[in-house]
């Protein structure tokens, strides 16, 4: 990808006096939004908090906006930017996370820079299982099947129209169609 102009060179005089004077709203940022361990989000954030400066700089049709706006929208992109990347299966190990508290129980968080996420139970999880197992015996079309285990797998929509050769209309009718089995099979089950 590309990178922005003003990515590429140095701070003004005028961009380092805006940093140093609006450099808390990074502090406030991580505090508003409970972003812990803190200092590795303060760390993180600094450099979208500088390129924001940089980019209300270089491009006059944002001065209509204030510049408090520009830096919380960008490092409010920032941090969903950086919840998309750890969410990609990709990224995700297969067995999960590993939590553990770092300090004695005192204001005790999740360790390392992952996403926070609840942990969820061995019984719950080997219920849910068996319930997505019942849910896939169910389905009679192969072509749901497939659906249903890329969706799981975090392929894009997009991406499942290309493998199976479908239009977006065929794939939002598949999809459909297995709400409406999941919730039959729900209806039967509990009922």
């Amino acid at each position: 990808m590309r990178r922005a102009s003003y990515a590429n060179r140095k701070l003004t005089d005028e961009e380092q006096k805006i940093v140093k004077e609006k450099y808390k709203m990074i502090a406030s940022f991580v505090r508003r939004n409970r972003l812990k361990p803190i200092d590795e989000w303060e760390s993180y954030l600094a450099q979208y908090y500088i390129l924001a400066i940089m980019k209300y700089t270089d491009y006059e049709h944002l001065h209509q906006y204030g510049i408090e706006a520009i830096i919380y929208q960008s490092l409010k992109s920032a941090k969903g930017n950086y919840y998309s990347k750890m969410y990609r299966s990709k990224r995700r190990p297969e067995g999960g996370f590993l939590y553990y508290d770092e300090q004695d129980g005192k204001d005790a968080y999740i360790s390392g820079f992952m996403v926070e996420a609840p942990p969820i139970g061995v019984e719950k999880m080997a219920i849910s299982n068996y319930i997505v197992y019942d849910i896939y015996q169910e389905i009679e079309s192969e072509r749901q099947k497939v659906i249903i285990g890329m969706l799981m797998a975090g392929y894009k929509k997009v991406e499942i129209e290309r493998y199976l050769d479908i239009t977006y209309y065929r794939l939002q009718q598949e999809l459909k169609n297995i709400r409406e089995m999941i919730g039959k099979f729900y209806y039967n089950q509990y009922e």
